[in-house]
């Protein structure tokens, strides 16, 4: 299975970490040039209730999703509620179809609009708290 996970930060990171961690196909898409570049020079360092880690991931910039020729079979936004319509859409072009998930995870979420963004063919996983 291949995983997308757009958003990098502290729920994304830990989510696609720990995934690589076990072997699975992990791709991490960030828009922090910086975080992108250390993340391929150095690992993707965590730290804190999950323990600490150095894990080699897979990173790519956002401008570099264009470049993906093997769609993934599940999406996982995590970005802030303001960038939450952005992602979403940059990823989908990328996800397996009829099969492919996203997954959004946001505190405080809704699922108002999120269903027209996924369209049809496709399954949504709404966490939220």
């Amino acid at each position: 299975m291949r995983i997308g996970i757009i958003g990098a930060g502290a729920i994304g990171g830990v989510v696609g970490g720990l995934l690589a961690k076990v072997g699975r196909d992990v791709t991490l898409i960030d828009q922090w040039p910086e975080h992108v570049e250390a993340m391929r020079r150095q690992g993707l360092r965590l730290s804190g209730t999950c323990g600490d880690h150095v894990i080699r991931v897979k990173a790519i910039h956002v401008h570099e999703l264009q470049s993906i020729t093997q769609p993934f079979d599940a999406a996982f936004v995590a970005v802030k509620s303001y960038d939450t319509e952005w992602a979403t859409a940059l990823v989908l072009p990328y996800l397996a179809r009829p099969d492919g998930v996203v997954w959004i995870s946001r505190t405080g979420s809704t699922t108002s609009g999120w269903r027209q963004w996924l369209g049809a063919g496709g399954r949504l996983v709404v966490s939220s708290r």
